[in-house]
């Protein structure tokens, strides 16, 4: 007997293998969406991690102490797109008395939550300011 066409059964397989394929589609797109906001929140957490140590390293000597850093803040948009975002500022004096040269060690850490509420890797930025 001679066969023209498709049949029934194989169009049922061709449909079930098109479901399959669309179903893991829209998963992996909903991993690959996720995976970039987390990405742009670490380059957001970095970007504003360093201005922040920009404008620290910008003060003169007398002003590099703990009060200024507590009057840093996160910017407007690092704290909208950072959830629970928290900065922590440290400042410590590393002068050696053998050694003529003042210097400062700083260090900026940014924490924040992913979507899940769960904590995230810190972004931490140190920098040294000698006299």
């Amino acid at each position: 007997m001679k066969r023209n066409g498709i049949g029934l059964m194989e169009l049922t397989v061709a449909g079930a293998v098109l479901a399959v394929m669309m179903a893991v589609s829209m998963q992996l797109l909903g991993v690959i969406a996720c995976e970039r906001k987390a990405a742009s929140r670490r380059q957001t957490a970095v970007r504003e991690a360093g201005n922040l140590m920009q404008r620290v390293s910008a003060l003169p000597w007398e002003k590099l102490d703990r009060q200024a850093l507590d009057e840093l803040s996160l910017s407007e948009t690092a704290a909208a797109e950072l959830p629970h975002a928290e900065l922590e500022a440290t400042i410590e004096d590393e002068s050696s008395p053998s050694v003529e040269t003042k210097s400062k060690r700083i260090g900026i850490s940014i924490r924040w939550r992913d979507s899940h509420g769960q904590p995230v890797a810190p972004v931490r930025l140190t920098a040294w300011r000698y006299q």
